[in-house]
């Protein structure tokens, strides 16, 4: 965006001990200290945008869908009975509604040129 900040999208799937099979996608903020940027990413809640999670095993089973009807800096989901499951397994799909935030959208745009006619991103692997 045009504030000056960095922004990143940071996404996740495999496998947690004991929670089973998951994944999760943020949006981060990269931490400046006096101006200065730093190599460390924080969390900004205020940044929160309608966010979906979907995670699927290669046989096409889903093991994640989570839709939320609240807007979230973080989704995130995971499955107790897919235990020990490789990530080269797993498709984890996102998808981010940019719709409340056209700024970072167009910064979005500009850096990764997806198909802007709904405002919003999927991420897929």
């Amino acid at each position: 965006m045009d504030d000056g900040k960095d922004y990143i999208f940071w996404a996740w799937k495999g496998n947690y001990l004991n929670l089973g099979a998951g994944a999760e996608m943020g949006i981060y903020t990269r931490l400046a200290v006096n101006g200065t940027p730093t190599d460390h990413w924080i969390v900004d809640p205020s940044l929160a945008l309608p966010m979906t999670l979907t995670l699927k095993d290669n046989n096409g089973n889903t093991i994640v869908d989570f839709n939320p009807n609240e807007n979230l800096w973080w989704v995130t989901g995971f499955n107790p009975y897919y235990q020990g499951v490789q990530a080269d397994n797993l498709t984890a799909t996102y998808t981010i509604n940019f719709s409340g935030n056209k700024d970072m959208y167009n910064k979005f745009y500009d850096t990764w040129k997806k198909d802007d006619r709904w405002n919003i991103a999927t991420f897929t692997f």
